[in-house]
């Protein structure tokens, strides 16, 4: 694997949590997201953004079992990505812009459903969620004085669209939020973590009702919850791990992991 690549997750089956190895030239990888059983989606950046690098830059598709990697869609480095559950669509962001690719089997182009201002933080992740909405998390700088400033995640929520922004949908004084990801019917999972750096969370919430509630620690960010089997898989220290939920029995799959991606089989 290119030291600047960041794609790890399981194999079709679920099975031997392996690396997935792509050789991937110039520019950085992000985001793996399965299509289905043999293709996964991911996100590129050129390592010098120029117009000359569109080639470099946007959504690519691979082929798990030819190893052919095709792009989708281009002209915007992308680092954030999430596949609707329901649709075939996708969620997409930059560092500063939120986006929808409506159609995952046309050449359909990119519809920009949120930007942040110049001067006002950066996105760190997307999710498309149970509800049809898109959860993403974004970095606050709050400035202390005219040379220091703090920096402060929150997850917001959007519509499909556009509409409805949420600005705060997980957001506290004492707390920063981050990584959100669908983990049930209505149910999505996110990471809560203390400004003091005591403490490193999981907590979910029923989208429908709003109940919350504690649900991992420590841990840093969610991968998959298998509901059935009683499975967590999430990121701690730059270590992909799995928890039987049952025993709490915790085991260290993979090093050296920044995101990752798990592809739901039958269960």
């Amino acid at each position: 694997m290119s030291a600047d690549s960041t794609i790890s997750l399981a194999d079709e089956y679920g099975n031997e949590d392996q690396l997935l190895t792509l050789n991937i030239g110039r520019g950085r990888v992000h985001s793996p997201v399965w299509l289905n059983a043999s293709t996964i989606l991911f996100g590129k950046e050129a390592l010098v953004q120029h117009p000359g690098n569109s080639g470099y830059l946007g959504v690519f598709q691979f082929e798990y079992e030819s190893g052919r990697i095709q792009q989708v869609s281009s002209g915007i480095g992308m680092y954030f990505l999430s596949k609707s559950p329901q649709r075939d669509m996708l969620a997409g962001a930059d560092q500063k812009n939120l986006y929808v690719l409506e159609s995952l089997s046309a050449n359909a182009g990119l519809h920009r459903i949120f930007s942040l201002p110049a001067n006002e933080g950066f996105l760190l992740s997307v999710a498309w969620g149970p509800d049809d909405r898109i959860y993403f998390t974004v970095d606050d700088s709050i400035p202390l004085d005219d040379r220091h400033y703090l920096s402060k995640s929150r997850i917001a929520s959007i519509k499909m669209d556009g509409t409805d922004l949420q600005t705060d949908w997980a957001s506290e004084t004492r707390y920063s939020y981050r990584y959100p990801i669908a983990a049930g019917f209505e149910e999505m999972m996110f990471g809560r973590f203390a400004l003091d750096g005591s403490r490193q969370e999981l907590w979910i919430r029923n989208t429908r009702t709003g109940k919350t509630q504690l649900f991992a620690e420590p841990a840093l960010r969610a991968v998959y919850l298998n509901s059935v089997a009683k499975r967590l898989y999430y990121i701690y220290q730059q270590e992909l791990h799995l928890r039987d939920l049952h025993s709490g029995a915790d085991w260290v799959i993979a090093n050296s992991v920044k995101e990752a991606d798990y592809l739901r089989s039958a269960e």
